[in-house]
């Protein structure tokens, strides 16, 4: 059964036992009078008759009483008490004392069955009262059957409507009060899901937030990306080329230089500058094109192009690749092919590439160009009998500076930039580049070009686009107490602290809303795994969040020194009316002071000392006190830790207690914090440290005795 039916069906009893005592409550003060009816029956003053009358109502009259009292507690047995009262008494008279004017009273039980109990219990209460009226031997008054009979069925039949109703009004109620707590039950399922919503929607405007930084900061790397590109392309090659021009002038026509004859030692290491040179100037050709690719700067002149002449003029570059090596270049371009909007240049050193690629690493067998038309794009593909390409580098083979199998001397040949500036290019034209590979059987490369022009557009930013609000913002978690959190949100402007009680709520707040930083009280053990590495820690003393005004736990606050006004002033509001004050300090002469202030004023203050905590503990002990004074600041147990053992028993708790405190308390409590330590697993950037450090020498200030 749900607790809404549970809580129904409870409901339902009570309104039936409710309605039944009220229902009892008429006859049971009837009850208290109700044999004294019977006395006008009796003929003959001071008769035997009229005297057991007499005593059945005296003796009814407490038992009405009785029933009362036990009426709100158990209704229904005072309803079926007063049935079967009903039915003694007026047997009593009838039956016992011989009254024949008592038997039309039996109607009495009949009607107080059906109203009490059930209206078809007046059925078996008629049947009972006949078998009553003919037990005697006299006969019974004429129509005194018929009456009980009557009566039986008019009472059923009146009272079977009204309890029907009523039946039917509780089962209502019983609903109403089901769906009702169904109702709450949806309402505190809705309030939940709200909740989550909410939840979710911080969550979520936190991840768009941090994936705008994402995407400014991957923006500002590819900026410097391209810029450093530039910068190489500007700062290289010049130097480049005048190597390469002095290297192919000596390698080619070394008679310029004199007529004399140059070692072949000295013209094979010429010869392999040159090659190193002209190696460096491809190499910064390749990355100026791939930055001006990802800057979408890169200039397209598309032009509708016969693919099978681009196809046949690199084919012309890697027949002179694979001139040294047993390798067949085969061109297989069927008739009719449609002309394709493209960069002729562009497009020919993408299968340039393919081509270098396909002869570095195939050292027998052929390489196949091919091309087909598929749908509405062009299909072009590369393939050889190489070595062929694991397939977990499938993936990654079109990533800059991604070589495969870079252990084989054929791979020390490349650069790494030949298939990612493939990719670019061919995605440039709007189309896609994919490979097929199997170990030992060599390798397909394809891409597609629309037969339709399209735009290539990356997404970019030209300008710094607005940060998505990040609702939580400067949110620090604190591993702390409550009143921790309430202080540092009194002074620390422009921050919102959440606490965290353990390191395990600790790590659930962090993962929930990534906060700015965690600040936890020095000296806790915070686990490792419990912060992500980039999350800065603070470690740090905070300072007690009751320095300023009433500390926590304590009455009042009294600072040194103390003047007798605020003294008795503070006494007559917690002890108006005198009382035992017990001063703990470890000062002799403040002790004495507050001793002879409060004899000097009398009023009925008397007064105990101790000079340290444990004295205090123990005298308290001894005979609690109605206030004490307390230092906070003590050699062994200080006054906090007293505060902390009077609060843990039961006979000290309500003891107020007043903190006294002046400059030296003060003193000592800052020389309690004495480091501020911040951490971050990570490690810190050259510009947090500095700024850290800047904030530092700004905010910490230096003294001097």
């Amino acid at each position: 059964m749900s607790r809404a039916a549970r809580m129904a069906d409870r409901a339902q009893r009570l309104n039936r036992e409710a309605l039944a005592e009220a229902r009892n409550s008429p006859f049971l003060y009837a009850l208290s009078i109700g044999g004294i009816t019977a006395w006008a029956f009796v003929d003959g003053i001071g008769s035997p008759r009229q005297w057991a009358v007499l005593i059945n109502a005296a003796l009814l009259a407490p038992l009405a009483l009785f029933l009362l009292r036990l009426n709100k507690r158990r209704p229904w047995l005072v309803s079926t008490c007063l049935v079967i009262l009903a039915f003694v008494d007026v047997s009593f008279c009838y039956a016992f004392l011989g009254l024949q004017a008592a038997a039309p009273l039996y109607t009495l039980p009949v009607l107080l069955a059906a109203t009490l109990l059930h209206p078809a219990a007046a059925i078996p209460a008629a049947v009972a009262a006949l078998a009553i009226v003919r037990a005697p031997s006299a006969p019974p008054p004429p129509g005194v059957e018929l009456t009980v009979i009557l009566v039986a069925a008019a009472a059923a039949l009146l009272q079977w409507p009204g309890y029907s109703f009523m039946g039917w009004a509780w089962r209502s109620a019983a609903r109403a009060t089901q769906l009702a707590e169904q109702l709450r039950n949806r309402q505190g399922e809705l309030n939940r899901l709200v909740q989550a919503l909410d939840l979710t929607n911080r969550l979520l405007q936190r991840t768009n937030h941090e994936l705008a930084l994402a995407r400014r900061e991957a923006e500002e790397q590819r900026q410097l990306k391209e810029e450093f590109a530039r910068n190489i392309s500007h700062e290289m090659r010049t130097p480049l080329n005048i190597i390469l021009g002095f290297s192919e002038i000596m390698y080619r026509t070394p008679e310029v230089y004199g007529d004399f004859a140059w070692p072949p030692t000295l013209r094979r290491d010429i010869a392999e500058i040159r090659r190193s040179a002209r190696y460096l100037s491809d190499f910064v050709d390749d990355i100026l094109d791939l930055a001006r690719v990802e800057s979408a700067q890169l200039p397209l002149r598309r032009e509708p192009t016969d693919i099978g002449a681009i196809v046949e003029e690199a084919a012309e570059v890697g027949r002179r690749l694979l001139a040294e090596k047993s390798v067949q270049l085969l061109v297989q371009l069927p008739a009719g092919l449609p002309p394709v909007p493209v960069d002729r240049v562009r497009i020919r050193q993408v299968l340039i590439n393919l081509l270098a690629n396909a002869a570095r690493y195939t050292e027998q067998g052929h390489i196949r160009v091919s091309a087909a038309q598929k749908g509405s794009e062009l299909v072009i593909s590369v393939s050889d009998t190489g070595a062929g390409i694991p397939p977990d580098q499938l993936e990654t083979i079109f990533d800059e500076f991604r070589q495969v199998d870079a252990w084989r001397p054929a791979a020390l040949e490349g650069k790494g930039l030949g298939l990612a500036i493939a990719r670019r290019f061919v995605q440039a034209h709007g189309g896609r580049i994919w490979a097929e590979s199997e170990l030992g059987r060599g390798s397909t490369f394809y891409f597609s070009l629309p037969l339709e022009r399209k735009d290539f557009s990356r997404l970019r930013q030209t300008s710094a686009a607005p940060l998505p609000t990040n609702p939580y913002a400067n949110t620090v978690v604190l591993l702390g107490s409550e009143a921790s959190v309430a202080y540092l949100a009194r002074h620390v402007e422009g921050f919102r602290f959440i606490l965290a009680r353990t390191p395990e709520e600790l790590s659930q707040r962090v993962s929930e809303l990534h906060p700015a930083a965690v600040v936890a009280e020095e000296g806790l053990e915070i686990p490792e795994e419990a912060l992500p590495p980039g999350v800065p820690l603070v470690s740090c003393q905070l300072p007690r969040h009751g320095d300023a005004g009433t500390l926590a736990g304590f009455a009042a606050r009294l600072n040194k020194p103390v003047e007798q006004e605020q003294l008795l002033a503070m006494l007559s509001r917690f002890l108006p009316q005198g009382g035992e004050v017990l001063v703990v300090d470890d000062d002799r002469a403040f002790v004495q002071l507050i001793l002879r202030m409060l004899e000097a004023q009398g009023n009925g203050y008397r007064a105990r000392y101790a000079y340290g905590g444990e004295e205090a503990l123990r005298k308290m002990r001894e005979r609690p006190p109605s206030l004490v004074l307390l230092d906070l600041v003590m050699p062994g147990l200080d006054g906090f830790a007293v505060l902390r053992a009077m609060q843990a028993e039961q006979a000290l708790a309500r003891v107020p207690v007043v903190a006294v405190t002046g400059i030296s308390t003060e003193e000592r409590a800052r020389a309690k914090r004495h480091s501020f330590a911040v951490r971050k697993r990570a490690g810190l950037r050259e510009r947090e440290l500095l700024a850290l450090l800047r904030a530092v020498l700004e905010a910490v200030q230096a003294e001097y005795a």
